[in-house]
């Protein structure tokens, strides 16, 4: 989402992030104080709102890389959290990690915020925006363009990213039910390399192991990434003391999600006007549905 317009150059400009900690709540600091946050530990800044008629998809995906939900509001963005979710050198991953505030020159507010927030093991991080290349518009550029300036100040890697490789995804989607940790059975798939050590039939060396039905799992399942998610206390050396936050994918449908993103809300158009504040999409306001009376 953008407001304002994005398309003067963004040199000279000074950004802000807004982002929800589960810990202080909603904060807001200047760019070049964010970037040893851990966003992929973050609550999005927005929710996902799901009404009748809606042409895109909402929804959200269990990752082995966080142990939890992560949200997505496209098919687009579900391909790319799950291609996310199988590099393995993927550590955190979160959705609407935060918003990117600036000024234009002709003193109009904007405001972005990307797609997800990706950590790698090195500490390195990747902010992702999902739009197939026919889709952008220039205003969607625009913000774009100002985006990838702002993380290259703070040495982040910012990347568009479009449709990927349909057989890609395919791939990745079957093999991604084999991902959760039901399917981790060490001893199994010890059997199973013991099995398939010389050149066999696929149904001859799992019935070797034991039922097809049982084992067939533990083989398909995709090494590469840790059989749990890093822990919270695990040493960063990119985090500042004091940034402690809760897993993006964690945060349930409720109030302790409800609560900082309208706080968060408040913060980010205090500088817009009640006018633009009612646009913002967690603040509209929708009737209750309508109940029958029962008859006697």
């Amino acid at each position: 989402m953008v407001r304002g317009d994005a398309s003067a150059s963004p040199a000279g400009r000074e950004f802000e992030i807004a982002y929800v900690d589960a810990e202080s709540g909603a904060r807001r600091l200047a760019l070049i104080d964010a970037w040893s946050v851990p966003f992929e530990e973050c609550m999005p800044v927005r929710g996902f709102p799901s009404y009748k008629g809606q042409r895109n998809h909402v929804g959200r995906w269990w990752t082995a890389t966080t142990g939890s939900l992560v949200g997505y509001e496209s098919w687009l963005e579900r391909d790319w959290l799950m291609l996310l979710d199988f590099d393995p050198d993927v550590v955190g991953i979160a959705a609407q990690p935060f918003w990117l505030l600036w000024t234009t020159p002709e003193g109009k507010p904007c405001s972005h915020a990307p797609d997800y927030f990706a950590r790698s093991a090195g500490g390195a991080a990747l902010v992702m925006d999902c739009r197939p290349a026919d889709r952008i518009k220039p205003r969607d550029a625009d913000a774009f363009a100002v985006t990838r300036a702002a993380c290259e100040l703070v040495g982040w890697r910012y990347e568009v990213a479009g449709s990927p490789v349909p057989v890609v995804v395919g791939n990745l989607r079957w093999l991604s039910g084999y991902r959760h940790p039901r399917h981790d059975l060490p001893d199994v798939a010890a059997a199973l390399q013991v099995a398939f050590a010389a050149p066999t039939g696929l149904m001859a060396g799992a019935e070797s192991v034991g039922d097809p039905i049982a084992v067939l799992p533990a083989l398909w399942r995709p090494g590469g990434k840790p059989n749990s998610p890093p822990s919270p206390r695990q040493s960063r050396p990119w985090k500042r003391p004091g940034t402690r936050c809760r897993l993006a994918g964690a945060i349930g449908v409720g109030e302790t999600r409800r609560r900082p993103v309208r706080a968060l809300a408040r913060i980010h158009h205090q500088q817009q006007g009640p006018q633009t504040a009612a646009a913002h999409p967690d603040r509209r306001r929708h009737p209750a549905p309508r109940t029958r009376s029962r008859q006697r």
